[in-house]
């Protein structure tokens, strides 16, 4: 009774601590669930932060290839210099190289400003997501804490359960032995002849397990016997078997020594062997490598013959074309020498037109420089001014393809594209250029001209206008 009483005093004590510790130590899942959504706002904040960074770095590695292309460009115009032509209408740039040398520095300025405002963008964005990522770091591992703590609450919490019902069921033992107290009454008790009677009981119980065991090994008996009968059997028969081996040792006249010496010579036979055994596998080794080498020294000689059979064919090929580029030349200078005088003919009719007489003939020689007469006196063509120039080389390619084309067996040319012709002309040149189509387009049905300068629109009849969209395309629109 007393130790049922005490073991119930320290279980209940046990209880109340655990109660105790749970209720300090509680952790509410209010508390989870708002660690949990602080944390997934915080991991929202980190992806948004990583995606205006990549879109951030996309931007300026777009600004890194214009910057590139630019410096790449403005590098071509500066090894040609002012001969290098221009990157709108592909003549010389002449007079206007500085401005458009200063024209890229500007724009790679403006991209260097628009580089380094993204670049301190990004450095602000890599050190918010460095707080973000501590931050979460810190909310995950608390988060992880608090679910442990739980983990181990609920096993507190079990564990309490299984208190609480040992605790009724020992107050319930305990209400048993006081009922048992009160039926039994007052006993007198002797502590030294129980003690007596509890040696005497634990001696015999020894010997009862005692006796039990020897029972247990009575029941063995028979067949520990029936083991030890087979047990002499299979040593007499071992025995006999080594007497008989003993015998056939006699009768073999064994000398240890000769074995010894035998087994040396054995072992030093075996060793030559394996030599000559390792030998024999080097040689065929050996034989191996020189057999792929002489597949290969085959492939090479076979090779070194398609190739032989190659150059013989191609050396004829190209006598052949030696024949035929010579032919060719002599077509070439022939057809030259046909079509030149037609060009000039065909580029004086045009130059007379549009020059209201002045300029008449125009002549080609063989390497076909221009040649103009004024009043009957031959001059080369850049004896005369810009403009003269200018219009005399137009005439020149309106002429070459009104005679390629009639050449070609093609109807006569009714339509003709002019790109970028005015260039950088004076106001002069302009004009003259102007009139000089006003006047052709009695001999052409369509005049199609390309150009960026603003006030000849004013003259034109019919204006398309094109416009850029994007990067990718443009609009064009009748005015």
């Amino acid at each position: 009774h007393e130790r049922v009483a005490s073991s119930l005093k320290d279980l209940k004590a046990d209880i109340e601590q655990t109660e105790s510790i749970l209720k300090k130590q509680a952790i509410s899942a209010d508390e989870v669930k708002s660690i949990e959504n602080e944390l997934h706002q915080q991991e929202e904040r980190r992806e948004q932060c990583r995606q205006r960074l990549a879109q951030i770095q996309a931007v300026m590695n777009n600004l890194t290839a214009q910057g590139n292309d630019i410096k790449k460009r403005r590098s071509n115009i500066e090894q040609i210099g002012s001969d290098s032509p221009c990157p709108v209408c592909t003549r010389p740039l002449g007079e206007h190289y500085d401005t458009v040398i200063e024209h890229f520095e500007t724009e790679l300025e403006q991209l260097r400003d628009q580089y380094a405002a993204h670049k301190t963008d990004e450095q602000k964005l890599k050190q918010e997501l460095e707080i973000l990522q501590a931050s979460i770091k810190e909310l995950t591992q608390r988060h992880k804490t608090m679910l442990r703590r739980q983990e181990q609450q609920a096993a507190q919490q079990k564990q309490l359960e299984k208190s609480k019902a040992e605790l009724k069921s020992r107050e319930q033992i305990l209400a048993d032995i006081d009922r048992a107290l009160e039926t039994i009454g007052e006993v007198d008790y002797n502590e030294e002849k129980h003690r007596k009677i509890k040696h005497e009981f634990d001696r015999r119980s020894a010997l009862r397990e005692k006796a039990i065991q020897f029972q247990e090994n009575v029941k063995r008996l028979p067949q520990i016997q029936h083991d030890l009968t087979e047990c002499h059997t299979t040593v007499n028969e071992l025995q006999a078997d080594i007497d008989a081996h003993r015998r056939q040792l006699t009768e073999l006249k064994f000398n240890p020594n000769d074995y010894r010496r035998a087994k040396k010579e054995l072992t030093a036979l075996q060793h030559k062997v394996d030599e000559q055994r390792t030998l024999v596998e080097k040689a065929k080794r050996n034989m191996v490598s020189l057999e792929k080498d002489l597949e290969k020294i085959n492939g090479e000689l076979e090779r070194q013959k398609q190739l032989q059979a190659d150059i013989r064919t191609l050396e004829e090929e190209i006598q052949y074309l030696t024949m035929l580029n010579d032919h060719l030349q002599t077509f070439r200078r022939e057809l030259t020498g046909r079509i030149r005088p037609l060009i000039a003919r065909r580029t004086s009719e045009l130059l007379h037109l549009a020059t209201n007489g002045r300029y008449s003939l125009l002549e080609l020689d063989e390497d076909y420089n221009i040649f103009l007469f004024d009043q009957s006196e031959r001059f080369p063509l850049a004896r005369f001014s810009g403009g003269e120039q200018d219009l005399a080389s137009l005439c020149l390619r309106i002429a070459i393809s009104q005679v390629v084309a009639e050449r070609a067996g093609g109807r006569q040319v009714n339509f003709i594209v002019l790109d970028e012709i005015f260039g950088s002309q004076d106001a002069n040149r302009k004009e003259l250029i102007l009139n000089t189509l006003q006047k052709l387009s009695t001999q052409f049905r369509q005049i199609f001209v390309i150009t960026h300068i603003e006030d000849i629109k004013d003259v034109m009849p019919v204006l398309i206008s094109v416009t850029a969209r994007d990067e990718n395309s443009s609009v064009a629109s009748l005015i």
